[in-house]
């Protein structure tokens, strides 16, 4: 499974994570802005931080019917608020701070 992980703050621990439990190929996007680039089909989890300077995650969900990314999608931040994508384009959210543990069972339930 490949997972782009796009987060401004915490993508080097989360790619770690995913590392540690061996099932996972790993992307990055340092920001909203870099993410649509790193879209493409063999992705199948795109992981978002809600709040990212510039480009939030909200605004690349809506830039994703300019892609030929397919997966799921997982928002992440300190602080869920009504900005969140829809749930139908949105298979699960977390709420940092996320542990090792919780973090890959997200994952793991969300890709279909």
């Amino acid at each position: 499974m490949t997972v782009l992980l796009t987060d401004d703050a915490f993508r080097e621990t989360e790619r770690i994570w995913l590392a540690r439990d061996g099932h996972w190929e790993t992307r990055e996007a340092v920001d909203g802005e870099e993410a649509p680039a790193a879209f493409d089909a063999s992705v199948d989890v795109l992981v978002l931080d809600q709040h990212m300077p510039a480009v939030s995650g909200p605004e690349v969900v809506a830039r994703l019917d300019e892609t030929t990314f397919e997966g799921d999608v997982v928002v992440s931040a300190s602080r869920l608020d009504d900005r969140l994508p829809p749930d139908d384009v949105v298979a699960a959210t977390l709420d940092k701070p996320v542990d090792h543990e919780k973090f890959v069972a997200t994952l793991t339930r969300t890709v279909r």
